[in-house]
């Protein structure tokens, strides 16, 4: 493994245990799981390059997530 390959294995892990936090943490309800994974998806989609597959998968992930901040903020 190149040192580039070795840096995006360790920024996908590093991201997924951020998602994995922010999943656990909507049990919790100050802090805002929603936003706390969206961040990663979206720093991932910056580092690795958005194509026009994970732009669509990217979209559906922000629409998701605007919707169910609405919802918590509603109820």
């Amino acid at each position: 493994m190149t040192n580039g390959e070795t840096g995006l294995a360790a920024l996908r892990i590093v991201l997924l245990a951020v998602m994995l936090f922010g999943l656990f943490s909507l049990l919790i309800p100050v802090l805002p799981g929603l936003v706390i994974i969206w961040v990663p998806a979206l720093v991932y989609g910056l580092v690795s390059g958005f194509n026009w597959g994970s732009g669509i998968l990217f979209a559906i992930i922000t629409v998701l997530m605007i919707a169910g901040s609405l919802v918590d903020n509603v109820s």
